[in-house]
């Protein structure tokens, strides 16, 4: 690319230097020929008006032969009259030629071949050039007026020394346009390196980051170039983040089976030994009933995980239809569901919430409420609390906290609390026959009612954090 640039506009700027060189010499070149020949057309004519009065005035002395002058032609006197432009322009570059009735009677002309057609109209020239001996001339022809009209005075101009002077000229701006496109040459590779310099680091990156290496390039200087890298490097940041981000999924995605596998296996194993241990062992009533207790639990938290795999997926897919719902009203129904269960561990529920309305799907978010809430009982330990609070932000966003004083959740585990299968505790989880996906489920629902979610932790106890942007 950058030796492409350099020989285009290296190419570009030549054809323009030396047609510009051409075009400049050649009009010179014609100017000046156009010069000499209005110069000369004026000396001929000159001669030609100055020639016939000279002839007029020896004619007028002899009266005797006016009548019968143009059937006699010129005398010698008349002939020395044409000498004195002889002597004129003998040191000039001019020939000059007096021919009677196509005769040559005068002539300093050189020795060439040409044809000089003396058919001329009254008061009409001809102009013409020629070439002989290497040598450039310039003829004009034209007769005298009445009555020597058959006198025809010739002019010639030698043109090659304006010629050779164009030729040295041309060799001269040659040589030097030679040398400024050599030193133009190497201006311009030093230049266009220059230019395409951060391009060939962009490159050169580009490659780097099709071997998996997304580092960002450093560029000097300003214009276009420099916000190609700052574009350059904006992309390598997101290509970077999202190969992050899929690499993150594909391990989240992984996890899930492997957590999934695990949740399967457990329960799996469980319902084979007891169904191989009653099928295989003389067992007494007390021990096929407990046995079969084990596997009717196992096979019931088997369908609870499969029912909430399915809500998962349900969830991601379904198009909500959202109503206005009472927060108070779904808070007060869940804790009425959850009673039995607060009053064996003798856990306290503090309800300190407004009469607010939120817009949603009253169902998902009786199960966002229903799982945290859920969380927060396991949480707690006999005699634990539990704290309800909902208000306003500055925003004007609800904001809904459940605080438990159970046992602090670590700092690293709190961004893995959303991923399925995930668990803080899980021998605490195994006991509680808990899925493992219902905070994955709490995600999912808080995201189709564009809402956040956050969890914080302490010694003192966990507190999560819901707030309804609508």
């Amino acid at each position: 690319m950058r030796l492409k640039t350099y020989l285009v506009t290296l190419l570009i700027f030549l054809i323009f230097l030396y047609g510009g060189i051409l075009f400049i010499l050649t009009f010179s070149l014609r100017d000046n020929i156009s010069n000499i020949k209005e110069r000369a057309l004026g000396e001929h004519y000159f001669i030609i008006s100055s020639y016939y009065n000279d002839l007029s005035h020896v004619e007028y002395r002899k009266k005797s032969e006016i009548d019968d002058k143009t059937n006699k032609g010129i005398d010698i006197e008349e002939k020395l009259l044409f000498d004195s432009y002889f002597i004129y322009y003998q040191k000039q570059p001019v020939y000059l030629g007096l021919l009677e009735n196509d005769i040559v009677i005068k002539s300093t002309l050189p020795n060439i071949s040409s044809d000089f057609n003396t058919n001329l109209d009254m008061n009409k020239r001809r102009v013409f050039y020629n070439t002989e001996n290497n040598k450039n001339y310039l003829f004009i022809l034209g007769n005298l007026p009445k009555p020597f009209h058959y006198l025809t005075v010739i002019y010639c101009y030698d043109l090659s020394a304006e010629i050779e002077n164009w030729n040295d000229m041309c060799k001269l701006f040659f040589s030097f346009s030679f040398i400024l496109s050599v030193i133009l040459a190497i201006v311009l590779y030093i230049v266009i390196y220059y230019i395409f310099k951060p391009l060939t680091e962009i490159t050169a990156a580009a490659e780097k980051i099709a071997k998996g290496d997304y580092s960002s390039i450093t560029v000097k200087g300003k214009g276009e170039i420099k916000k190609v890298a700052v574009s350059f490097n904006y992309m390598a940041d997101e290509i970077k983040k999202n190969i992050n981000k899929y690499i993150e999924i594909a391990k989240q995605k992984q996890n899930f089976i492997d957590n999934l596998a695990h949740e399967l296996r457990t329960p799996l194993t469980n319902i084979y030994g007891y169904a191989e241990y009653i099928q295989k062992a003389k067992l007494t009533e007390e021990d096929k009933f407990e046995s079969t207790n084990i596997i009717m639990s196992e096979s019931k938290r088997l369908q609870d995980i499969s029912q909430r795999l399915l809500k998962l997926a349900l969830y991601r897919e379904q198009d909500m239809k959202f109503n206005c719902i009472n927060l108070i009203d779904i808070i007060k129904k869940i804790l009425t569901s959850f009673k039995i269960r607060l009053n064996e561990k003798n856990i306290q529920v503090i309800l300190e919430s407004e009469n607010f309305i939120i817009k949603g799907d009253e169902a998902l978010i009786e199960c966002l409420f229903s799982n945290i809430i859920d969380n927060a009982v396991k949480a707690c330990d006999k005699n634990g609390k539990i704290i309800i609070k909902s208000f306003k932000d500055n925003n004007e966003y609800i904001n809904v906290t459940i605080y438990d004083n159970g046992k602090e959740i670590p700092k690293d585990a709190i961004k893995h609390l959303t991923e399925a299968f995930y668990r803080v505790d899980k021998s605490r989880n195994r006991e509680d026959g808990g899925a493992g996906i219902g905070l994955t489920l709490c995600n999912e629902i808080v995201l189709k009612h564009n809402a956040m979610l956050h969890f914080s932790s302490d010694s003192t106890g966990t507190t999560v954090k819901l707030i309804f942007t609508k």
